[in-house]
């Protein structure tokens, strides 16, 4: 889903280039960057991706293995720090690709599962503007179900209160054949 895949490639380039410097590397990283781009003649927008992904490199990895993000508050923090559907798919690949190249036995399916599930849970908050109240939502955000639609579907689950099990049952795309 990402439209221009220039400042994803040049972080991909770029964001370790700071740890030949002492200090912070993400800090150092970013310098380097953006004077690397100007050099190079890249536009603005460019630029400002550029160093955002080359700052925020270790972000995403850091929210999901030292943070508690089943908490609505740690995912409203990070989606304040990415701010962007493409800032969150660019840096969601970056962080991917960044923990892949180390070396072998560094990717684990626990760090695989961690940042799908803060990426999802990121997708969601910046598409609705809110985290979904319940599962059903969070269920319901991630089909391909139209959003009026989605609401007679949670209407029509809330006919059966005192049988939760009801949509947990039946994927939204069956509810959806069950409302019509």
């Amino acid at each position: 889903n990402i439209e221009d895949r220039l400042p994803l490639r040049f972080a991909l380039l770029l964001h370790d280039i700071g740890k030949s410097s002492p200090g912070s590397h993400d800090v150092k990283g970013t310098e380097a960057a953006a004077v690397i781009c100007e050099r190079l003649g890249l536009d603005d927008s460019t630029i400002e991706k550029v160093v955002f992904l080359v700052y925020r490199h270790l972000a995403m990895f850091s929210f999901s293995e030292r943070i508690d993000f089943t908490e609505d508050s740690a995912v409203d923090k990070f989606v304040g720090l990415v701010r962007n559907r493409g800032n969150l798919d660019m840096l969601y690949l970056l962080t991917y690709i960044d923990i892949t190249s180390v070396g072998p036995g560094t990717w684990t399916a626990w760090k695989g599962a961690q940042l799908s599930e803060l990426y999802n849970k990121a997708a969601i908050h910046i598409e609705r503007g809110s985290l979904p109240t319940s599962d059903l939502e969070e269920a319901l955000a991630n089909s391909d179900i139209d959003g009026d639609v989605q609401r007679q579907i949670v209407r029509h689950c809330h006919q059966f209160e005192g049988n939760p099990p009801y949509w947990k049952a039946h994927v939204p795309e069956r509810m959806l054949a069950h409302v019509e």
